[in-house]
């Protein structure tokens, strides 16, 4: 799947990215941080593509083995609604 930027949002701004008629991501102001920890207050380009959960063939390009990390910072496991 090719990597493409979809959007560049200001770092300082609410902004909603519509990536179908099925899915968005809001980003609140003020929200983005740098590696460092720090308030990042620039350009975003934002890179996501809407995966239909209902596809079978979609799981092919979920990376790893849909794990995240909660906010205790404790492994969870993710959950596909499809």
């Amino acid at each position: 799947m090719p990597k493409e930027v979809i959007q560049e949002i200001d770092a300082t701004q609410e902004a909603v990215v519509e990536l179908s008629s099925d899915a968005r991501i809001d980003f609140m102001a003020n929200t983005l941080l740098t590696v460092g920890g720090d308030l990042y207050s620039g350009a975003a380009e934002v890179y996501a593509r809407w995966l239909n959960p209902a596809d079978p063939a979609s799981i092919e390009f979920l990376p790893g083995a849909l794990l995240g990390i909660g906010m205790d910072e404790s492994m969870r496991a993710l959950q596909d609604f499809g």
